[in-house]
C-alpha cells in the first residue's frame, strides 16, 4: 500500500466485511485531504513557492476552489453529524456510516480526481472550463450537482469577463 495510505491494521479483529467498509471510509479521509491540499494551494489567498515569489493560480481555478470549499463544508458537516450520533449510540454498525456518506464518498473519489488532473496537467482558464463541462456529463446525480456547481463558480467569473470586455473594451486584471 501507499506510504500515504491509511488501512485497518490487520492485528485488528474485525469481520472482513466490515474491514473492507472501514477501510473505504479510511480513504475517504485521505481523499479529502487531497482536495483540502489542493484548495489551500489554488485558492483565495497566494501562497509562496519554496520561500519565492508567491503562487498566483487562474482567476478560474480560485472561483472553482471557493465552490470546493464549499462541498467541503456539507462534508464536514455531514461527518460531525454522525459523530455527534456516535456520541449518544456507541454501538452503531459501520454500515450506518456507510450509508449516511454514500452520496458525499463518491463526489470526494470524483472531486479528488479531478483536483489531481487538475495539478497533472496544469489546467488554467479554458482547458479548466472544458473539463469541468467534460466531467458534467457525469450520469450520478449527485457527482453531476456538484460539477454543475463547481462550473457554475467559474461560469459566473467568465460572464463577468466578458461584460467587462464588452463595456470597457478590456479584460480586467
Amino acid at each position: 500500500s501507499d506510504p500515504g495510505s491509511f488501512w485497518l491494521h490487520e492485528d485488528i479483529c474485525v469481520h472482513p466485511s466490515e474491514r473492507t467498509i472501514v477501510n473505504n471510509l479510511v480513504q475517504f479521509g485521505q481523499k479529502l485531504k487531497v482536495i483540502e491540499a489542493f484548495v489551500q494551494q489554488n485558492g483565495s489567498q497566494p501562497r509562496t513557492c519554496s520561500g519565492t515569489a508567491p503562487h498566483i493560480p487562474s482567476v478560474y481555478l480560485v472561483r472553482m476552489c471557493d465552490g470546493l470549499a464549499e462541498v467541503l463544508g456539507t462534508y464536514r458537516r455531514a461527518v460531525a453529524k454522525l459523530d455527534h450520533e456516535l456520541e449518544l449510540n456507541p454501538v452503531l454498525p459501520v454500515v450506518y456510516f456507510q450509508a449516511q456518506l454514500a452520496d458525499l464518498l463518491e463526489v470526494l473519489h470524483e472531486l479528488a480526481d479531478l483536483c489531481s488532473h487538475i495539478m497533472r496537467n496544469h489546467l488554467r482558464a479554458a482547458p479548466l472550463l472544458n473539463e469541468l463541462h467534460r466531467r458534467s456529463q457525469s450520469g450520478i446525480p449527485h457527482v453531476r450537482g456538484v460539477i454543475l456547481r463547481l462550473l457554475r463558480y467559474s461560469y459566473d467569473l467568465m460572464v463577468q469577463h466578458i461584460m467587462f470586455w464588452m463595456v470597457h473594451g478590456v479584460l480586467p486584471k
